[in-house]
């Protein structure tokens, strides 16, 4: 019983960890996925949490979530990394 403090606040932190992620990872989540993910037993306490992260439920029952668009994430210079990653196996090779 003493301990129930420390659950509660563990939970949170649980529960604002996953929702980043989810907000990270997902375009678009269910009302009741996101429900199960976070460990909330239904729909109500779900729709509270939403609004403290600021998310809004459109009349389609999904959360929606933008996603910006980085340079660096649209291009990864692989030839130049296998090239490089050759070249150090052959200096490594030379040495031993």
């Amino acid at each position: 019983e003493n301990y129930n403090f420390f659950i509660d606040i563990l939970l949170d932190t649980i529960r604002n960890e996953i929702a980043s992620c989810i907000e990270k990872a997902y375009e678009k989540i269910a009302l009741n996925e996101a429900a199960r993910m976070l460990f909330f037993e239904n729909a109500k306490p779900m729709k509270d949490y939403a609004v403290q992260r600021g998310w809004t439920l459109p009349p389609d029952g999904f959360f929606h979530f933008q996603h910006e668009k980085k340079d660096a994430d649209e291009v990864i210079p692989a030839k130049m990394l296998a090239e490089q990653t050759i070249e150090y196996a052959r200096e490594l090779e030379m040495i031993v």
